[in-house]
């Protein structure tokens, strides 16, 4: 269902972009830009479009450097996830070994788990 909302919000604004788009591209007059002694002269509606386009590049070179920040705690979550269901995993087999009566197979166990991981 979420897929759906997110695939059509993000229609809708491909369809208002574009009208937006054809608006400006239709509206006279010239942007005027120096750059050293020459001057550039490029339509409005260009204008608006490139505008948009760098703050589209902006926002996705913040999104890729906020993920970079993001990424040491993802993974140290996920080591930790990753670490506490495999001790769950050992205690369970270690309680079922000990509760059938086989106290080798549980002693194996506890030994297993209580090496240091290595990394």
């Amino acid at each position: 269902m979420n897929r759906i909302v997110l695939f059509v919000v993000i229609l809708l604004l491909f369809a208002v972009a574009a009208s937006f788009a054809w608006w400006a591209l239709s509206l006279p007059g010239a942007v005027t830009v120096p750059y050293g002694e020459q001057e550039i002269s490029i339509q409005s509606g260009l204008a608006a479009f490139l505008m948009l386009l760098l703050g589209g590049v902006i926002a996705f070179a913040w999104w890729i450097l906020s993920g970079l920040f993001i990424l040491p705690g993802k993974i140290g979550k996920s080591r930790q996830v990753s670490r506490t269901r495999k001790a769950n995993s050992a205690l369970t087999e270690g309680l079922l070994a000990a509760e059938a009566g086989d106290a080798n197979t549980a002693f194996f166990i506890l030994r297993i788990r209580r090496q240091p991981e290595t990394w």
